[in-house]
């Protein structure tokens, strides 16, 4: 039963479809790590989150930043889904 489910998604070229579709959002992506990198250089200092260079445009943000961005968020949108 499973493989008539997946069936309609087999095929030959699935590599080359999915590479079109992250070249189509990849820049969706950069422009959203951008605009985060942004906001929280303007919250927490460009001493925290460095800027991007020449060599490193986009640098990652530091996790643990990232961990407490999610925590917070977590926190505060559980209230929103009381079941």
């Amino acid at each position: 039963m499973g493989e008539l489910w997946v069936q309609p998604y087999e095929t030959e070229n699935f590599r080359d479809q999915l590479e079109a579709i992250l070249n189509q959002t990849r820049s969706l992506y950069e422009n959203l790590h951008a605009f985060t990198r942004m906001k929280l250089r303007e919250r927490y200092g460009e001493n925290r989150i460095a800027k991007g260079t020449k060599d490193n445009p986009a640098p990652p943000i530091p996790s643990s930043i990232l961990g407490f961005f999610i925590f917070k968020f977590k926190r505060e949108t559980s209230k929103l889904f009381v079941v």
